[in-house]
């Protein structure tokens, strides 16, 4: 497969405001290994190597707003991608986390964490599961992204 054919991990979209936001998709190495059966010599790499990878490609592009929409659990979310430089938005899943107000806990969803969480200046949300709770992210750039 030449590069022009290969799938990439990222996408670069310009939004409504003109901003230009580059997207990374990352998803656990093992469970996409043992769930998918890759074709043979389909290589996927460590979750925080391919997210470092995918920024330094975006940022090479010249794209400094850079969102990750993971599948790898809230926690791990935390752990590995709020510690990558050049992520600024983290959107989550996989381990069905629920992040929002205590209201929840009135209808039996106890929430995990205040949506959104800002942890090492990187806004960190989830998508809890199956389609239950629609959020809405509201997300300011300053000049450098």
């Amino acid at each position: 497969m030449d590069e022009a054919s290969a799938i990439k991990p990222w996408i670069i979209k310009e939004i409504s405001n003109g901003e230009i936001v580059g997207i990374c998709g990352i998803t656990i190495k093992v469970t996409t290994e043992q769930s998918s059966f890759p074709d043979e010599g389909t290589t996927i790499a460590e979750e925080q190597a391919s997210a470092e990878a995918c920024v330094q490609q975006l940022e090479a592009e010249g794209v400094n707003k850079i969102l990750m929409l993971t599948h790898v659990g809230y926690s791990n979310d935390l752990e590995w991608m709020t510690n990558i430089e050049g992520v600024d938005v983290i959107i989550g899943g996989h381990s069905h986390s629920l992040l929002g107000s205590t209201d929840y806990d009135q209808f039996g969803f106890p929430a995990r964490a205040d949506y959104a969480q800002m942890i090492n200046g990187k806004c960190v949300v989830t998508a809890w599961e199956y389609a239950r709770v629609v959020g809405e992210l509201t997300v300011s750039f300053d000049e450098a992204g």
